[in-house]
């Protein structure tokens, strides 16, 4: 099994990067998305237990209380992080069970899927997904994760309707629900695209196993998080042309842009950019392995801990400048945090020409005081040879 309901819709746009080998990285949620998952699940499993919903949201942290309240009107009827499979050639479905982490045991011809949140109430299958992210998110009556994870759901519980929803939601603001009912013929809609795109992957697997024919891929914004990007016939294809130069000297030669090209030009940076960044990735993935990489002019490049930008602490600077400059000078310097930019900024408007003078003073008494640090950090540098 190479695609899930998570990239049900990469996969239909382009099945190949289903067939072709898989390189994953290890990138979880953003740290806070973990948090109000977690949140979220430990409040959904308490009121599953009998917990009184207002008691529940106590147990969680403060900042994803919101959310959790949001919740409670549905949460006896959910479970969370539950993983269904989908049988595309008897459209049967099933449920797999609870916190899987995305092992899942499949038979032939099934796909699988994990719902942030999932249920039934009156019949109905209900798939909740939370996000915590502010990217763009494609709305609920046509998100082909949430359609074929309610299609799982529907057809494991015997449900002929599904309500999907977003929920989009962040440290301590108010959280926002969209919603989206899918009726039996929206089911049996994704039910046919499930197969469609099963059969697809299969055939590109046929096909790179005894045929001799380039994979044939389709690019777009589904490229982004995919497995298949680092060996992709596209996109080594690109790599060759930006190592080669060829891929510049291309877009340089649409100078100026008309409006034939401009649309070429901005689609092909986009690519791009992608690349890049996966290709930029890899290389902070070799040098924390390496240690070092050797680069064709002769020089290594290597990761040094160095000390980063100083840090000036509020109190010990409002302290200091108000001693030595006066207060007026030391409200207008800090405001919850200090900066130099605004402490320099605060001086030259009382003291003009003298302020660098008093500047050098002040930072002085700060760091004395333990008012500045320098936390240390790793950047990249080229040097000259061997170490």
């Amino acid at each position: 099994m190479t695609w899930t309901a998570s990239n049900f819709e990469r996969v239909r746009r382009c099945p190949a990067s289903a067939a072709l080998p898989q390189i994953n990285c290890t990138s979880q949620w953003a740290q806070d998305g973990i948090d109000g998952h977690a949140a979220l699940q430990k409040f959904v499993e308490l009121v599953r237990q009998g917990e009184d919903p207002v008691c529940a949201i106590r147990a969680v942290p403060t900042e994803w209380r919101p959310i959790c309240d949001s919740v409670a009107y549905l949460a006896k009827h959910l479970r969370s992080e539950l993983a269904f499979a989908y049988n595309v050639a008897n459209g049967e479905g099933r449920v797999l069970g609870v916190n899987l982490d995305r092992q899942y045991k499949l038979n032939d011809c099934e796909v699988a899927g994990t719902a942030d949140l999932a249920g039934t109430v009156e019949g109905v299958a209900i798939v909740i997904d939370l996000k915590t992210g502010w990217g763009e998110v494609t709305r609920p009556d046509i998100n082909p994760q949430l359609r074929i994870l309610a299609l799982m759901a529907a057809r494991a519980w015997g449900c002929d309707r599904a309500k999907v929803a977003i929920l989009t939601g962040h440290e301590g603001a108010e959280p926002s629900w969209r919603w989206a009912e899918l009726e039996a013929w929206d089911l049996d809609e994704v039910a046919a695209q499930a197969a469609d795109t099963f059969n697809a992957v299969s055939r590109a697997r046929e096909n790179m196993v005894f045929g001799s024919e380039t994979p044939s891929v389709t690019e777009g914004s589904w490229c982004k998080y995919c497995p298949a990007a680092p060996v992709c016939p596209a996109k080594t294809a690109l790599i060759r042309r930006l190592a080669s130069g060829a891929e510049g000297d291309e877009l340089e030669m649409m100078l100026p842009l008309d409006r034939r090209t401009a649309g070429i030009a901005w689609e092909r940076l986009g690519h791009a950019k992608q690349l890049l960044k996966r290709v930029e990735a890899a290389c902070h993935a070799y040098l924390d392995e390496e240690g070092q990489i050797d680069l064709p002019s002769g020089k290594t490049l290597r990761k040094v801990i160095t000390e980063g930008n100083e840090r000036l602490d509020g109190e010990v600077v409002y302290s200091v400048t108000r001693e030595l400059c006066g207060a007026d000078i030391a409200d207008g310097a800090v405001e919850r945090r200090a900066t130099k930019s605004r402490l320099e900024e605060a001086l030259r408007e009382k003291l003009g020409r003298g302020a660098a003078a008093q500047m050098r003073t002040v930072l002085d008494e700060v760091r004395k005081r333990g008012g500045a640090l320098k936390p240390m950090t790793k950047k990249l540098v080229e040097v000259d040879g061997e170490p």
